[in-house]
Order: structure tokens, then C-alpha cells, then sequence
């Protein structure tokens, strides 16, 4: 059922990604009360990723329509496409280690598609003000609200990632079952099965080899894609070697290579509890407009923990709930769990079979560590986003009044600027950690594992 579902959902996943790439994501608006009335202006912004895209490169914000573009809105396209090209190719086009490759590099970079969905998250913290009078009888709020559309493309990423998953699971099913029917031949054509989706006159077509119910393995020269992979019923276990006794990897690296991989683990989990805890950047809003209601610029610092944190400060909705839990999730426990899960992996000793399990567990964990994918939107933001910010002002709703309050004062009505603190960079340094670290100790492991 799988083999023939999945093809399916990556198109739905495709359209989910069409509708959200166009449609309006996110509006800024003014809302003011007093007493029991209130009245919404705006919206003074508005985001889609097309009108992202647009005007980063209108105000000269090259690095901001660059990677939205390319990673947000050409790449989960290009996933998506690979992945149905893994899913159906056969071995005789798609060879089984040109397969692994690909999805090892689509489960690697799949992350990426959350640079949109974390851009929204600073920019709320951005756009967070709020005025109240003496008497708290009257307010105004800048109300930031993403849309359906925010929400569809948050979810497709998600959903793309998951789906990276499944045909790379597949794909490890199809790589054990050839190293056992690889086994069989080595002892002699009698012991040989015959092979589901091969005839005499060579590979079945995929159509044949997706709905056949089969119950043997997959052996040498068996043309296998990841659709034959998904339709037949597996009961080989992820790791059936390994009856030694518990041995710790590192144990199996040279002395400097087990130190350096110990000190750089533990550093990382260091700097990303102290990176993500230290208030490391600041946004100023300033002009006439702040000014006359709060009578001086406000100057709020934030940590990437208070960023989070101030996702649903002042609102009572459950799709923001979500993103606040998603951001917390992806952008530190996941990264502090993948991190603990190395050491041990490293350190303690396990049989081998247990190893294989957990370098597999964190080679997933490090498909959805955001970290390193929050600190790049953090950086770019902090070079480019008070200048977009002031295009922003110019075009939107309030432009006209601003143009106005300018030419008469020759002062700007609304200022907003991003500006970085000492304190940004061990934050820096555990993003390019979590960028580069795994990658070194898992292709270390599967090294010492003889994968």
C-alpha cells in the first residue's frame, strides 16, 4: 500500500508547497483599543515568499531573497522531485550507492526549508510593540499574524523531511536485504532463492515488481528501487552482527582522535545551553511614531530562548503555540539530544548492534537539529533586516503619514534596527557545532563500524 501511497503524498506535499510559496503568510496590523471598542489598521505589512523575495531585492537585502528563494522556495521543490526519482529509478539507471548518496544529502540539507518558517519568529520579536495608557483603559498592540498559508508551508517542510525519512528507511531495507542475498549466492547457486522481480528474460517492470507479494530477500542482481523495497514485508532486523562483548567506539580511534571528538562533543553541549541563554542581540524601535507614545526608544534585548518565548506574548492562538514548541524543539532539545546521544554513542560501551541502532538514531536527530538553520536566519537578520525593515515602513500602510511626518520634521516616523552583542558568539560557534560535528562523528562511526 505504501508503494503506491507514497509517490502520491509527495505531489500532494508538492501542491501544499505551490499554494504556500504564493498565497499571503504573514500581516502586520495596528490594533488599537480603548474602553470596549477597538479598530484594526492595516495590514501595514504583509509577507508571502514571492513578495519576500521581491522586496529584499527591491531595498537591496541580497542575502535575505537569495537564500528565501533558493531555500525556501527552489530546494524543497528539488527534494521533492529527487526523492520521486530515488523513489521509482531502478538500479540499472539509479545505481544503489548513487541512491544512498542523494538521500543522504536530501535527509542533510532537508532542514534548510525551516529558514522561512524561523525568519517569521525574529520578525515577530521584531515587530513586538505594545503601548498602554495610565489608566489601562486604552491600548495599541502591533499584531503580527500568519496565515494559512505560514501554516501549510510549515507543515510541508515537515512533511518533507518525514518523507526524505521513509524512502531512505527503505532504502536501508533494500542495502541489507542485497548484502543477504549477496551472502546466499557466495555459498552456492543451490542455496539461492529465486528472486521477486527477476525472470529469465531479466527485471520484472517496476508496476509488476511494486504489487507482487514476495517473501524473499533481495539478492545480487536483483534490479530493486525503493518502490520494490516498500511493497514487500521485512522481518530482517536493523543490525544482525555484533556478539561481542560492549565496547565503547572511541575505543577504537586513536587516543587524539578520541579526545578531540570527546572535548568537541562536550564543548558543543556547552555552548549551545550558554548561547541559547545569553541575550545576544537587541532590537531598537525608535522614531516620532514610538516616541510619542512611549516618550523614548524601545531597546529590547533578546537570548534565543527569550525569542521563542515571545512567539505567544500577548496572544491566545494555538497555531502559534505549536510554533513555539517546534521552534524550541528543533532549535535546542533536538540539537542537545542529538549531542548526548554522540557521547554515548562514543563513550559508553555498547554491543554492536546497539551502536548501529543509535548511529542511526542520531543521523535521524541530525536531519532535524535547527540550531545551525536558526543561527544563519539570526546572522543574515542582523546584516540585513533594519534594511528591509525601512523599505518596509515606506511602502506599507503607513507610508503616506511617514512620508509626510519626514518632509515636515525630517525625521523618520518608525526605525527599526537589529544590532548583535558580544554574547552572540558562543552562540555562533554551537551553530557551526551543530553544522559540522555530526557529520564528522557519524562518518567517523560508520568508519569504525565498517558501514
Amino acid at each position: 500500500a505504501l508503494a503506491a501511497f507514497y509517490p502520491f503524498a509527495i505531489v500532494a506535499v508538492m501542491f501544499l508547497f505551490y499554494y504556500a510559496d504564493f498565497a499571503l503568510g504573514a500581516t502586520v496590523s495596528l490594533v488599537i483599543k480603548a474602553n470596549e471598542d477597538s479598530a484594526t489598521i492595516g495590514p501595514v505589512f504583509s509577507f508571502s515568499l514571492a513578495s519576500t523575495v521581491v522586496d529584499s531585492l527591491t531595498s537591496g537585502s541580497w542575502l535575505i531573497a537569495i537564500l528565501t528563494l533558493v531555500m525556501s522556495g527552489i530546494w524543497p521543490h528539488v527534494k521533492l522531485m529527487l526523492l520521486l526519482v530515488s523513489w521509482f529509478a531502478p538500479e540499472r539507471n539509479f545505481s544503489m550507492k548513487a541512491r544512498s548518496r542523494v538521500l543522504g544529502f536530501l535527509d542533510t540539507w532537508g532542514k534548510y526549508g525551516f529558514l522561512e518558517s524561523w525568519f517569521l519568529v525574529f520578525s515577530m520579536s521584531a515587530f513586538s510593540i505594545e503601548w498602554r495608557n495610565v489608566g489601562q483603559s486604552a491600548s495599541m498592540k502591533v499584531h503580527t499574524s500568519p496565515t494559512l498559508a505560514f501554516y501549510a508551508f510549515f507543515g510541508a517542510t515537515v512533511l518533507s523531511l518525514i518523507m526524505g525519512h521513509t524512502a531512505s528507511e527503505f532504502h536501508r531495507i533494500a542495502m541489507t536485504r542485497r548484502a543477504a542475498g549477496e551472502k546466499q549466492a557466495a555459498r552456492g547457486p543451490a542455496s539461492a532463492p529465486a528472486l521477486n522481480g527477476s525472470s529469465a528474460a531479466g527485471p520484472l517492470p517496476l508496476a509488476v515488481t511494486a504489487s507482487s507479494a514476495s517473501t524473499s530477500s533481495l539478492g545480487v542482481g536483483t534490479q530493486s528501487t525503493l518502490c520494490t523495497a516498500a511493497s514487500e514485508r521485512s522481518e530482517d532486523r536493523l543490525c544482525t552482527a555484533g556478539t561481542a562483548s560492549p565496547q565503547a567506539l572511541g575505543a577504537r580511534a586513536g587516543p587524539w582522535t578520541r579526545a578531540a571528538i570527546s572535548c568537541g562533543l562536550s564543548a558543543s553541549v556547552v555552548l549551545v545551553i550558554v548561547g541559547a541563554s545569553l541575550r545576544s542581540f537587541h532590537f531598537k524601535i525608535s522614531g516620532l511614531f514610538v516616541e510619542f507614545l512611549m516618550d523614548e526608544p524601545l531597546d529590547t534585548q533578546y537570548s534565543l530562548f527569550s525569542v521563542g518565548a515571545s512567539v505567544t506574548r500577548g496572544y491566545d492562538n494555538v497555531g502559534l503555540y505549536v510554533l513555539e514548541v517546534c521552534f524550541f524543539l528543533l532549535s535546542i532539545v533536538v540539537p542537545l539530544v542529538l549531542l548526548f546521544g554522540l557521547l554515548a554513542l562514543w563513550l559508553k560501551p555498547l554491543t554492536t548492534p546497539t551502536q548501529r541502532a543509535l548511529l542511526h538514531a542520531c543521523h535521524i536527530l541530525d536531519a532535524w537539529a535547527c540550531l545551525d538553520v536558526a543561527v544563519l536566519v539570526l546572522v543574515i537578520a542582523i546584516i540585513q533586516f533594519s534594511q528591509m525593515a525601512e523599505f518596509l515602513v515606506g511602502k506599507g500602510s503607513l507610508a503616506t503619514p511617514c512620508n509626510v511626518v519626514k518632509d515636515v520634521t525630517q525625521e523618520e516616523c518608525l526605525n527599526i534596527d537589529m544590532a548583535a552583542h558580544a554574547t552572540l558568539a558562543p552562540l555562533i560557534l554551537a551553530g557551526l557545532a551543530l553544522f559540522a560535528l555530526p557529520k564528522v562523528v557519524v562518518r567517523l562511526a560508520e568508519q569504525l563500524l565498517g558501514e
